[in-house]
């Protein structure tokens, strides 16, 4: 059953181009964001990741920011793909901003 106090993911009509890392470990991952919102968003990674494990995602084209995530889930998708869903843990101030405007674009294009 849903969560009725968490926002929907927004499909994004464009999906956003991503790296995925982790400092400790040094590896970098290609990830496609494909759903946002305010609390989680939905990637799109080319190996299964253990959920409970916690990345920085970086969006590199505007606006660029980086994003402490949680991961929740990874399951098998198409063509050697996964899905996953992770939590926003944090947040730092310069790009709470930046989300907020990235989250505004497409939930106004999701509009039109």
């Amino acid at each position: 059953m849903a969560d009725p106090d968490r926002s929907p993911c927004i499909p994004l009509r464009k999906p956003l181009a991503a790296q995925l890392t982790d400092r400790h470990a040094r590896l970098r991952l290609a990830v496609t964001i494909v759903a946002l919102a305010p609390d989680r968003l939905r990637f799109i990674a080319d190996r299964s990741l253990p959920p409970g494990t916690s990345w920085t995602i970086v969006v590199r084209r505007w606006p660029q920011l980086a994003l402490e995530i949680t991961l929740r889930s990874a399951r098998a998708h198409e063509r050697d793909t996964f899905a996953c869903e992770a939590a926003v843990s944090r947040l730092r101030e310069r790009d709470r901003g930046r989300f907020a405007a990235l989250l505004s674009a497409h939930n106004a294009a999701e509009r039109v």
